[in-house]
């Protein structure tokens, strides 16, 4: 029983810190989840609701840490509240240590007024 209780300690955690967990053959192990964008001058801000411009990306894959509501984003037919955080590579060292949100509408599967990563993890 104690063993169970650790292992969903370590899967909890993992899940709230947006990792993705496998069963391992002696112990649980995670990874980081990814999204896949669209676009390109995509804009990253620092905030969900009311955010400014602290960067711009183009289509490729980032890591992802969760998902929430925020102001209405827009581009042509699509719409919605949705946004992601994410982490990017801001002086292109390699490693994605920056942190800004994006609409969900540039994270490839979505579609209007609906999160695009299924399942998602709420921030």
């Amino acid at each position: 029983m104690r063993l169970w209780r650790k292992a969903l300690a370590v899967v909890a955690g993992a899940v709230l810190a947006g990792q993705a967990v496998f069963a391992g053959s002696a112990s649980a192990r995670s990874i980081e989840l990814w999204v896949s964008t669209w676009g390109t001058d995509v804009n990253v801000r620092n905030s969900p609701t009311g955010g400014s411009v602290i960067w711009q990306i183009d289509a490729a894959n980032y890591p992802y840490v969760c998902t929430t509501t925020g102001d209405r984003a827009t581009y042509g037919s699509y719409t919605n509240i949705y946004w992601s955080k994410i982490n990017f590579d801001r002086d292109g060292n390699g490693y994605y240590e920056s942190v800004g949100w994006i609409s969900d509408i540039f994270i490839r599967g979505g579609v209007n007024d609906r999160p695009a990563r299924d399942p998602y993890i709420l921030c």
